[in-house]
């Protein structure tokens, strides 16, 4: 199941409706134990339908939730107001995440993404997609954090995130770890376009990619360290 473009304002994020809006039928499907045959039908549900009828009792937003494989969300939309951790263990089943925006001068919406994803374990999340969605400072700390992620991940793209060599060098050594790890059965796809990133940081993932570590998209404006 994929739930495409989810528009969540911060008062409303994932809480969904009391009220019950589908007929007392399907509700009695639900309780009679027919998970299985709900699951088959709602995945051609379009995302509002989905949403309209997780609301109709706890259980079948229990159940729903952990059929979506597949979130797409904008910075601005994050619920920040509840607590990460929680708010991410309901999507057990997710593999990908792709988070958009702009920084606007703040890292608060992708610190909460971060301190979320660090404290609870999606087993099968296999991409990251962070699309200029932080803006990263003096020794990269927030790509430092991200690096940290890689080993369970197939597919890491950080697009235009103002990546320095700092950051650089973070994703090389984790990408380097990755190695004789049993849960990284493929080369990690890194994706790192449109960053600024040094000639040290550039050598580094470079190398990584001529040893068949990883597999290396990095379009970008390479700083030459004595260009001053």
């Amino acid at each position: 199941m994929h739930i495409e473009d989810l528009k969540m304002t911060r008062s409303d994020a994932l809480e969904w409706p009391s009220s019950p809006r589908s007929s007392p039928a399907i509700v009695q499907y639900f309780e009679d134990g027919h998970e299985d045959s709900i699951l088959h039908l709602v995945g051609f549900l379009d995302p509002q339908s989905l949403v309209a009828f997780s609301s109709t009792r706890r259980r079948a937003r229990r159940i729903l939730l952990a059929c979506i494989t597949t979130l797409h969300l904008h910075t601005f939309t994050l619920p920040l107001h509840v607590d990460p951790v929680s708010w991410l263990r309901q999507f057990t089943s997710i593999q990908t995440l792709d988070v958009r925006g702009r920084a606007n001068g703040t890292n608060h919406a992708i610190d909460w993404l971060l301190a979320g994803l660090e404290g609870v374990v999606l087993e099968r999340l296999r991409t990251l997609t962070l699309h200029r969605a932080y803006c990263d400072d003096s020794g990269d700390p927030i790509t430092g954090r991200i690096a940290a992620l890689t080993p369970v991940l197939q597919h890491l793209a950080l697009v235009g995130n103002g990546i320095s060599d700092t950051g650089a060098m973070h994703l090389a050594n984790i990408v380097k770890k990755r190695v004789g790890n049993s849960r990284a059965a493929c080369p990690l796809q890194l994706t790192l376009d449109d960053n600024v990133i040094g000639e040290a940081g550039t050598k580094a993932l470079q190398t990584l990619s001529y040893e068949g570590l990883c597999r290396l998209s990095m379009a970008v404006k390479v700083i030459c360290d004595d260009a001053w």
